[in-house]
């Protein structure tokens, strides 16, 4: 849970910075991975460390990568760097229930701006504020 409330504070900034500059800073991303990282370490010291829950916590991060190239940058490549990135800390379930919030949440928002006409169908929004909030959803869920 430490290293979750760790993470969802990083993503705030990193929510901050995504909202403000429509980018999101390397050595954030970088931030989360190490963090993530010592989770790992953490646990395998203590001798709980679940190789594949690992590699499967990857897989929604990877995901979005994947997404990102298909649709040519539709999907911004530092959404999907920063959800591999996290996996590890918060854990498969989280991270892959808290994206579905986010997706959910950034259709919602979206679909209300285009109603209101205060945004088009090429109009791209921050994604990493979604996922902060999916995730510390399912932090706190």
């Amino acid at each position: 849970m430490l290293f979750g409330m760790i993470i969802l504070t990083v993503l705030g900034i990193i929510s901050l910075r995504d909202i403000k500059e429509r980018q999101i800073p390397v050595w954030l991303i970088c931030c989360c991975g190490a963090l993530s990282l010592g989770k790992e370490i953490f646990l395998l010291t203590r001798g709980t460390f679940e190789p594949f829950e690992m590699v499967i916590s990857l897989l929604p991060g990877a995901l979005l990568i994947l997404t990102a190239y298909v649709t040519r940058g539709g999907v911004g490549y530092g959404d999907g760097l920063l959800a591999l990135s996290i996996g590890p800390a918060v854990g498969p379930a989280v991270l892959a229930a808290g994206l579905c919030v986010a997706v959910v949440g950034s259709g919602i928002f979206s679909g209300i701006l285009l109603i209101l006409r205060k945004a088009g169908r090429k109009t791209r929004i921050p994604f990493v504020p979604f996922m902060t909030f999916g995730v510390g959803v399912m932090l706190f869920a």
